[in-house]
């Protein structure tokens, strides 16, 4: 295989054909999503995330395409490296920039190796080891970049990809869709935990709101309230607004096909929304708001797990990713999963002073899984 690498800084510079990567079932991985996040800005050299995209090219054809950032701090991920960057400051070495391979503020687990539809596995594991190289040299050729991190990996072959990488294991909550209605999963359950979602989505059910569905479909300006809801969260959670309107003016324009949205109403007025993004294979929830001036117990829970359960079961969608951290998640019938990532640090000791660290750190997270799965709601 004859192939040359380069690396764009925007997504409208790759020569590819549409049709070419028309396959990519993950939402997040997407050429679209990109263009989406790019337009709006909410990527860029003003949020700190610069677009470095590592290209194969065979024939002056794109058929392989290797997402990464140039970053200039932390924020806006969901495996965190706080401590090393700390551990960098202490000792009077500069951390920043680094280079990471994940999707921007978001705890998503998607392939970060897009490859044209007909591209066989054995090509596959040669060009990505084939990128991994190519970016080492391009941290050697800068000097001044820190480290490369390869986040929330999803393909087994990663870790042959990334030998003697520092493999470092995180906890994410997962629903793994096996049954044939809702009632199915609820019978599932130890009388106890089973009673406590009954009793939850009952109260729901007593409030003077309406739940609406829209799979694809949405009501027109639905962009305004959906963002003024995601608002409300990051107030609430004293967090940064790391998306715009415009993203979200974008993703319904042009990304529709991919959204799912519940919006709770009280008479017309729309007080609160969930929003997913979706493929075949995985529901992932994203985006939730309820306005400040109301107070619906359990409203939370209903929108954003027990309704996206159904919609899974209803579809036959095998895997559900509710975002990161919380245990609440494991009590409603969410499994406690390892999560995967890789990172080269640049100077050799501190790798291997961050790698010992890490081995502790991974026995610590198994520990609580084993922990977790004995809190699991099932019978």
């Amino acid at each position: 295989m004859q192939f040359s690498i380069k690396i764009h800084y925007e997504i409208s510079e790759i020569k590819f054909d549409k049709a070419t990567f028309s396959q990519v079932s993950n939402p997040f991985s997407k050429i679209t999503f990109f263009k989406i996040l790019e337009d709006s800005k909410v990527i860029g050299n003003n949020s700190g995330w610069i677009p470095l995209y590592f290209c194969v090219y065979e024939k002056n054809k794109c058929i392989a395409i290797h997402y990464t950032f140039l970053k200039s701090h932390s924020y806006g991920e969901y495996i965190f490296d706080w401590a090393w960057a700390d551990f960098y400051n202490k000792n009077g070495i500069p951390y920043y920039p680094k280079i990471i391979s994940a999707i921007p503020f978001s705890p998503i687990n998607a392939p970060k190796f897009i490859f044209k539809n007909d591209l066989k596995v054995e090509s596959k594991k040669i060009i990505k080891k084939q990128i991994r190289t190519e970016i080492e040299n391009f941290i050697k050729k800068q000097r001044i970049i820190s480290s490369y991190h390869y986040l929330f990996s999803q393909d087994s072959s990663d870790k042959e990809t990334f030998q003697n990488y520092i493999e470092r294991t995180t906890l994410q909550y997962h629903f793994q869709n096996k049954y044939e209605s809702f009632e199915d999963f609820i019978n599932s359950l130890k009388a106890r935990k089973r009673k406590n979602i009954l009793k939850e989505r009952k109260e729901v059910k007593s409030y003077p709101i309406n739940i609406e569905i829209y799979d694809g479909d949405f009501p027109k300006d639905i962009e305004k309230s959906v963002y003024d809801l995601y608002l409300t969260t990051i107030d609430k959670k004293y967090s940064h607004a790391y998306l715009n309107y415009d993203f979200f003016t974008k993703l319904f324009q042009n990304f529709s096909k991919n959204l799912l949205l519940f919006i709770a109403y009280e008479e017309e007025e729309i007080i609160a929304m969930s929003l997913f993004f979706k493929s075949n294979e995985t529901l992932f929830g994203r985006y939730w708001g309820m306005k400040q001036n109301k107070d619906y117990r359990y409203l939370h829970f209903e929108m954003c797990y027990y309704l996206g359960i159904e919609y899974c079961i209803k579809n036959k969608i095998p895997l559900f990713e509710a975002g990161a951290q919380g245990e609440q998640k494991l009590l409603r019938g969410f499994r406690p999963v390892e999560i995967k990532s890789f990172h080269k640090i640049s100077i050799d000791q501190i790798h291997e002073i961050i790698q010992d660290h890490v081995k502790q750190e991974t026995e610590s997270y198994r520990k609580e899984i084993k922990r977790l799965n004995d809190y699991l709601p099932y019978k």
